[in-house]
Formats: structure tokens, C-alpha cells, sequence
């Protein structure tokens, strides 16, 4: 089996952390100006691809984390229904003895409410994509879910959407450019067009 040098050690053990060929060429101290090239290159070894891939089966095996596990973590949080956390609307008001309470025109006094649904209530998914819980001194509840929007980018860019965007992007406004300068040049000029005094 080739052995693998100091740095293409560092290359495998970077690379199962960022999945970035380029981050991990820099990180691992290869030219950032060849980083790019130098990366993919690297990919392509036979005896690095089984290093990175024996890495990447130790930390499974200790953490019991695998990439299909932070993926459902992120899908769960993106994807995460307030209305499974707490529910809210209207509620008629009662007096001290169980009574609605009534306006001039006998319609029921009404009143904002918001409550969140018990944790027994709520699944292990639901739980998770909590951030934070705390209550007041006044006895207010209060929780916070982690970064939706964030996990909603992350997942983008594992699927690649970032990467069409900006290729289409680019064709588009390579498009633009094409029309502005043509339209800033005018028609081109035929040689059976061109008029010639005597």
C-alpha cells in the first residue's frame, strides 16, 4: 500500500471534517494559489480516497454519528412546524366564577392567547429543534428554535442549489453584457451599404 505523506495525512484527516477539497489542500498546508487543483488531484488517489474513507468509519464509530444523521437533524430543523410547538388564536374571557363575561352587546369579551404544547406532548424531533427554554420571574414562557434559515443554506448548498443559481446567474448576466456592448456598438457596417463621393 503507497504510504501517505505528512501532508497528504493532513490532507484525509481535514477532509473528512470540511468535505471541501480546496479548504482541506490549504488547511493542510499545500499553496493556496494550486489549492483547487492540488485538492482534486489529491481525491483521485486510490490510497487517499481509503484513508479518508477509514477516517471517516473511526468517527462514525465513536461519535455514532454519520452524515445521513446531521442531514435529518438539519432537514428536521428547516422543516420544523411552530404549530407542533405551541398554539395560539382567541379565547373568551371569564370572570372569577367560570362565567364569560359579556360586552354592552352581549358579545363575549375576547383575548389573545399563546401556549406552548407540553414536552411530554411533543416528539424527540420536535424537542430538538429547540434552542433554548426559559421562563420569567412573572412567570412567562419563553423558548427559542435553532436558525431555520440556516439550516435551510446548509442544506442548499449540500444539494448544490447555490452552485446553479450562480451558474445561471452568470450566464444571464453574461447575456446582458453581450446585449449592452452590441447595443452601445450599433449595427456593423456592410461593405454594399457604404456610400462613396466622386
Amino acid at each position: 500500500m503507497t504510504r501517505l505523506t505528512a501532508r497528504q495525512e493532513a490532507f484525509c484527516r481535514e477532509y473528512v471534517i470540511r468535505k471541501d477539497a480546496k479548504a482541506s489542500a490549504i488547511a493542510a498546508g499545500y499553496k493556496e494559489t494550486q489549492a483547487k487543483q492540488t485538492g482534486c488531484e489529491l481525491l483521485q488517489y486510490d490510497h487517499i480516497a481509503s484513508e479518508i474513507t477509514r477516517l471517516q468509519t473511526i468517527r462514525d464509530t465513536e461519535f455514532g454519528v454519520k452524515a445521513a444523521d446531521v442531514l435529518r437533524e438539519l432537514v428536521n430543523v428547516a422543516m420544523i412546524d411552530i404549530g407542533q410547538l405551541l398554539t395560539w388564536g382567541m379565547e373568551e374571557v371569564e370572570d372569577e366564577n367560570g362565567l364569560t363575561l359579556t360586552l354592552p352587546n352581549g358579545e363575549p369579551v375576547m383575548r389573545p392567547v399563546c401556549r406552548p404544547i407540553p414536552s411530554r406532548q411533543m416528539t424527540e424531533h420536535d424537542r430538538r429543534a429547540i434552542k433554548s427554554v426559559s421562563m420569567s420571574k412573572d412567570g412567562t414562557f419563553k423558548f427559542e428554535l435553532h436558525d431555520r434559515m440556516k439550516s435551510l443554506e446548509l442544506l442548499g448548498r449540500h444539494l448544490g442549489l447555490f452552485q446553479k443559481d450562480n451558474k445561471q446567474k452568470g450566464e444571464a448576466a453574461a447575456g446582458t453584457v453581450a446585449a449592452l456592448i452590441s447595443a452601445c456598438q450599433g449595427p456593423p457596417l456592410m461593405p454594399n451599404a457604404m456610400v462613396y463621393d466622386d
